[in-house]
């Protein structure tokens, strides 16, 4: 059994933790009146790590609270955006020596909120990775039960690709070190082919199985959230990502539970293709942007027939325009999930 019932199809996201805007205690419970039973929120790493190794869990508590009394359950979607007061080599880097810490990345900037100026620690340093993990395996520990569940976001600096999107960011102290030790090369490409290549997947890949153990064996299951933009930012590793998959599923057979934000957007072009193959191949429960509340009628039939398992849908949404919740928005999730309940065999 997932945390993720088997009637269940719309997971809805409030976004208090990037953009502030988060649904009360009386809106939640509007959700659940409309058949939603469960909410995904964004606890922000450098908001629970106030100072090295003290964690503040107010605002994650409060992100607990809020589901309990509106009725539904949590997902915790950890790893966003990491302390900025770590040591300068604890950080990615990209190949212009750019530190990634409290950057703006206008690649892939939305409407404000945290995700500008984030923060990203190394995959290779030693140090700075064991408290990644550390941390993880403290909101595990803190959040897990019945009905609150701690998952992974996909990347160290809460995005949808294993790197940033400003540019190819492998280039940290540690990074060149462990590149020069596999391949004896002098420095990665910029862009992820041949040695490069495979470099990353024999040292990110495996940070990937040692970090989705951990949630396999607090939860018996795991989630990824990568998205299909590689013909559009080649560096950001995305063309890794059936790779990631493969090593995954082979380390594991537990439950493998997705997100795909993209899947329906306009500028996306056909992601959500890409998305269906991938969990067709690799068995994933894939649960799809739906492009809020407003994209359910215009994107149901077309999810259902591609085979995902749901919807992941953001009510509160500043960059299509949701700014408040409006009587429509439940109405619209409630004629949804009929839909793909009447569409189960």
């Amino acid at each position: 059994m997932t945390f993720i019932e088997p009637d269940e199809f719309i997971i809805a996201v409030d976004y208090r933790g990037f953009y502030g805007a988060g649904l009360n205690a009386p809106e939640i419970a509007q959700l659940h009146e409309a058949g939603v039973r469960t909410m995904l929120q964004h606890p922000i790493w450098r908001n629970i790590e106030t100072s090295f190794g003290h964690y503040d869990w107010a605002t994650t508590d409060e992100m607990a609270d809020l589901a309990q009394r509106g009725g539904v359950k949590l997902l915790l979607q950890l790893g966003e955006i990491a302390p900025a007061f770590f040591p300068d080599d604890w950080y990615l880097r990209d190949y212009t020596g750019v530190i990634h810490r409290n950057l703006y990345d206008e690649g892939a900037a939305r409407a404000g909120g945290e995700l500008n100026d984030y923060s990203a620690v190394s995959y290779w340093h030693p140090e700075a990775w064991a408290h990644f993990m550390a941390y993880l395996t403290a909101c595990c520990e803190r959040y897990n039960s019945a009905n609150v569940q701690c998952m992974y976001g996909g990347s160290v600096h809460g995005g949808e690709h294993l790197f940033p999107s400003l540019r190819a960011s492998f280039y940290d102290p540690a990074a060149l070190a462990s590149f020069r030790a596999i391949t004896g090369q002098a420095e990665p490409t910029h862009e992820i082919q041949g040695l490069t290549r495979d470099w990353l997947l024999a040292t990110v890949g495996q940070r990937m199985i040692e970090l989705q153990r951990l949630f396999v064996d607090a939860t018996g299951e795991y989630w990824t959230h990568f998205h299909r933009h590689f013909y559009m930012w080649p560096w950001t590793g995305d063309n890794l990502v059936e790779d990631i998959y493969r090593l995954l599923h082979a380390d594991t057979d537990a439950p493998h539970m997705g997100t795909y934000s993209t899947a329906y957007r306009p500028s996306c072009a056909n992601e959500g293709e890409m998305g269906a193959r991938d969990a067709r191949n690799f068995g994933i429960q894939m649960f799809v942007g739906s492009e809020g509340p407003q994209g359910l009628p215009a994107n149901t039939a077309t999810a259902i027939a591609q085979g995902f398992r749901g919807f992941i849908t953001g009510v509160l949404l500043t960059y299509i325009g949701n700014t408040r919740v409006e009587p429509w928005m439940f109405a619209n999730i409630a004629a949804s999930l009929a839909q793909w309940r009447a569409a189960q065999p």
